[in-house]
């Protein structure tokens, strides 16, 4: 599915990001690495949680998506730059005490 889905949706955000701006879009040097890494590591996730289907149960399946999104938002959020909110943070201590709980009972059974 990612492969069908990541150029169209490439295609329609670089229509969209070249109609808005009407010059050549210009990214600084540091911006555009840490839009590179972050793409990377996003598709890394990606691949790896693909790999995942042959070997996990439904629930693990949906926990490591949760987990892929955390790391996703995390590492983004270190590349790029922003603020984290009090609601976000505890949303991600959540996600990530969920994960460690649900790690922990699967192997106490």
């Amino acid at each position: 599915a990612l492969s069908l889905f990541a150029p169209v949706a490439f295609a329609f955000t670089a229509v969209a990001a070249a109609c808005e701006r009407q010059t050549p879009m210009a990214i600084d040097r540091v911006q555009g690495c840490a839009l590179a890494l972050n793409a990377l590591v996003a598709v890394t996730l990606n691949i790896a949680y693909s790999r995942l289907l042959k070997v996990a149960s439904p629930v693990t399946f949906t926990v490591f998506g949760t987990a892929k999104d955390v790391t996703t938002a995390g590492l983004s959020l270190d590349m790029v730059g922003g603020t984290i909110t009090p609601l976000q943070l505890c949303g991600y201590a959540t996600t990530l005490f969920g994960m460690v709980y649900y790690d922990r009972v699967k192997q106490l059974q």
